[in-house]
């Protein structure tokens, strides 16, 4: 991750843990504000609901929760509750 400013100088480059229902207003938010969201991690890369919720959103799967961390962003969002 970075600790001072941003990596594109645009916006914040976003991770999410998860595909929870409030990603998906989080996401408009994130884009409305000049940021993306560069990396998914889920519980199951290969679901379907992991594969339908990345391409309805266009956001990259990089596989589970751990390999988020490894992406260079700027902030990481949890949507799971447990």
């Amino acid at each position: 991750m970075t600790t001072s400013g941003t990596s594109s100088g645009t916006g914040l480059r976003w991770g999410l843990l998860g595909a929870a229902r409030i990603a998906r207003a989080l996401i408009p938010a994130i884009r409305a504000s000049g940021g993306e969201v560069v990396a998914l991690g889920v519980r199951d890369p290969n679901s379907e609901h992991a594969r339908a919720f990345a391409e309805e959103w266009n956001v990259p799967i990089v596989g589970g929760y751990q390999e988020v961390l490894n992406v260079d962003l700027d902030a990481v969002y949890n949507t799971d509750s447990d």
